[in-house]
C-alpha cells in the first residue's frame, strides 16, 4: 500500500510539473503571438502615417493628393523635401490619429531623420534610450526614416493577453489545489487504513483471548478431576463470567462508538450527583487495582457537584478513563489513580490522574480520533479498545463540556473534564 501510494503521488507530481511547464510555455507563446500581432498593427499604422505625411506635403505643393503615386521614389523625395514645412504639432496629430484608428491608445515619442540628421523630433525623444522604437522608411532608398517609440509597449501587450493569462494561471492553480487535496486525502486514507488495520488486529486478539479462556474453562469443568471440587468449579465459573463481561464491554463500546459516529449520541438528561457517579466508578475498578497492588484516591473537593446530564453515558466515560488508567499502568510501579473535583466559576472540573506509562506529544494529537490507540510497542501488550476516548470526547461535548489531556511519558497522564453545573 505504501509503495503504491508513493508511486501514485510521484506520478501525480510529475504530471503536475509537466502541466505547469506546458502552461508556462503556452503563456509564453501567447505573449509572442500578441507581440507579433502588435508589431503587425504598428507596421500597418506606420505605413498609414507615411501616406498621410506624403499627402500633407503634396497639399503644401498644391498637388491633388489623390492623383499622386506615392510609391514612386522620385515623387517621394520631392514631397519629403517639404517635410520641414509641416508643423511638428500636425505630424504628431497625424501619428496619434492613426495609432488611435488602429486601436493603440498609448503615449508615444517620435523623430524623423534624414541621413542621420534630425528633421523633426519630439521633445523627450532620445533614440539611444528607445530600445523598443520602430524604424520605418518614408522613402524607397531608406534615407528618410520615421522613428516611433511607444511607451509601456510590453505592459500593453501583457494587458491585451491578461484574459488568457488569467485563465491559464487559474487553471494551473486549480490543478495544484486538486493535487494538494488528492495528496492530503490519500495520506489521510493511508493513515486511516493503517490505524483501522491496527484496530482490527487488536480487536481480533482481544476477542480471541477471552474466547480461548472460556473454552479452556469449559473443557476443565467437564474434566472428571474437578467434578467433586466445588471451589475449583466456582473459580472456573467466575473466570467464564469475567471473560464474558470483558467481551460484553468490548461490544458495548463498539456499538457506542458506531452510534456516536453515525447518528449522534442521544442523551437522557436528568439532575445528577457527579460525586456519586465517580464513587461508583471507583468502586467498580478497586478489585482490578488491588490485583496489581494499586490504589485509587478520591479528593472530591467541589462544593457544587450537581450537573445536568445522562447518567449512563457519564458513568461509561468515567469507567472508560479509569479502565485505561489501569490498562496503561507502568509495569515498574504500583498503579495509583487520583480523582479530584473542584469548582471553576460555574463549572465542575473533574481530574482523573494516573502514574502510568504516559502519552507522547505526537500521540496526544490523535488520541481522540476514532480507532486510534496509543502505541506501546507490540500491539498485543495492552488490552485497549481504540474507540473509548473518541466516545468519551463525544459524550463530554454533548454535555457542553470540554476535555483535555496533560501527559508526560513514563510519569503518567491526567484527563481534565469541565462540565457546566446545574443552574
Amino acid at each position: 500500500m505504501k509503495n503504491k501510494l508513493g508511486i501514485i503521488l510521484a506520478l501525480s507530481f510529475l504530471s503536475i510539473i509537466g502541466i505547469v511547464l506546458l502552461q508556462i510555455s503556452w503563456i509564453n507563446n501567447i505573449l509572442i503571438l500578441q507581440k507579433q500581432q502588435y508589431d503587425t498593427e504598428i507596421n500597418k499604422t506606420l505605413n498609414d502615417i507615411k501616406i498621410k505625411i506624403l499627402q500633407r506635403t503634396a497639399i503644401n505643393y498644391g498637388y491633388n493628393p489623390s492623383a499622386i503615386n506615392y510609391e514612386n521614389s522620385t515623387i517621394q523625395n520631392i514631397l519629403l523635401d517639404q517635410l520641414t514645412s509641416i508643423p511638428e504639432e500636425d505630424i504628431q496629430n497625424i501619428i496619434k490619429r492613426n495609432l488611435t484608428n488602429n486601436g493603440i491608445k498609448l503615449d508615444f515619442e517620435y523623430a524623423i531623420i534624414k541621413n542621420g540628421l534630425f528633421l523633426t523630433n519630439s521633445l523627450r525623444f532620445d533614440p539611444p534610450r528607445a530600445h523598443n522604437a520602430y524604424y520605418y522608411s518614408l522613402n524607397n532608398d531608406n534615407s528618410i526614416q520615421l522613428i516611433l517609440n511607444i511607451d509601456f509597449r510590453d505592459t500593453y501587450i501583457i494587458q491585451r493577453s491578461i484574459g488568457m493569462i488569467a485563465a491559464a494561471l487559474g487553471f494551473t492553480f486549480i490543478i495544484l489545489y486538486a493535487f494538494y487535496l488528492t495528496n492530503t486525502t490519500l495520506t489521510k486514507l493511508k493513515k486511516l487504513t493503517t490505524t483501522t488495520n491496527d484496530y482490527f488486529n487488536n480487536m481480533t486478539h482481544e476477542f480471541k483471548t477471552p474466547i480461548a479462556t472460556i473454552n479452556l474453562a469449559v473443557d476443565t469443568l467437564r474434566s472428571p478431576k474437578i467434578q467433586n471440587a466445588p471451589d475449583k468449579q466456582l473459580f472456573y465459573l467466575q473466570m467464564i463470567k469475567e471473560e464474558n463481561n470483558r467481551m460484553l464491554k468490548l461490544v458495548q463500546r463498539i456499538l457506542e462508538s458506531a452510534k456516536s459516529e453515525e447518528s449522534g449520541i442521544i442523551l437522557s438528561i436528568a439532575s445528577i450527583d457527579a460525586h456519586k457517579i465517580l464513587q461508583q466508578a471507583s468502586e467498580s475498578v478497586i478489585l482490578m487495582l488491588r490485583n496489581k497492588d494499586g490504589d485509587i484516591r478520591l479528593q472530591l473537593n467541589a462544593a457544587r457537584y450537581t450537573i445536568l446530564g445522562d447518567e449512563i453515558h457519564l458513568t461509561n466515560i468515567f469507567n472508560n478513563l479509569l479502565d485505561n488508567a489501569i490498562k496503561y499502568a507502568a509495569p515498574s510501579r504500583q498503579p495509583v489513580i487520583e480523582i479530584k473535583t473542584y469548582n471553576q466559576r460555574h463549572n465542575l472540573v473533574i481530574e482523573i490522574r494516573d502514574n502510568g506509562v504516559g502519552i507522547s506529544k505526537e500521540a496526544l494529537k490523535y488520541i481522540f480520533d476514532r480507532f486510534y490507540r496509543v502505541s506501546t510497542g507490540n500491539i498485543h501488550n495492552v488490552k485497549g479498545y481504540g474507540l473509548g476516548l473518541s466516545y468519551v470526547k463525544s459524550v463530554v461535548e454533548k454535555h457542553s463540556g470540554t476535555i483535555r489531556v496533560d501527559s508526560v511519558v513514563n510519569k503518567g497522564s491526567a484527563f481534565i473534564i469541565t462540565l457546566p453545573l446545574q443552574a
